[in-house]
């Protein structure tokens, strides 16, 4: 049953971000399309509004719509894909205290969320 319930939520999220999404991008190892599933299973879209992913209309933390265009990562890092990457792992390392929660989310997992969040606000994205 519970199987049934994650192939319906992943079939949902699928459809929700629908053919815009770019299944390449400039994160070593990311894949946009999968990124976009990861933000919408991860839950990022409680806090965070996410062009793209349904759901994601969170209005506690910063919108998302044009990070891929921003020179900063939480006025912290550069914006680079690695330091993307980074953030999304491990961001009270980057900046402690933050609003930002460690999420548990793994190397592969982030490389694919940062894919997608570097696609909004280029045109790519």
């Amino acid at each position: 049953m519970r199987r049934l319930a994650c192939v319906a939520a992943l079939t949902a999220v699928l459809a929700g971000c629908g053919s815009e999404v770019p299944t390449s991008g400039d994160v070593e190892g990311g894949n946009p399309r999968l990124g976009a599933e990861l933000i919408a299973s991860t839950g990022c879209g409680a806090c965070h509004h996410v062009p793209g992913v349904d759901g994601a209309d969170g209005r506690v933390a910063p919108p998302l719509d044009d990070l891929g265009a921003r020179p900063f990562i939480a006025g912290e890092l550069e914006h680079t894909p690695e330091n993307l990457v980074r953030w999304i792992m491990e961001p009270q390392a980057v900046k402690p205290g933050s609003g930002m929660p460690d999420l548990g989310v793994d190397e592969q997992a982030a490389r694919h969320m940062a894919a997608y969040l570097r696609t909004l606000g280029t045109d790519s994205g």
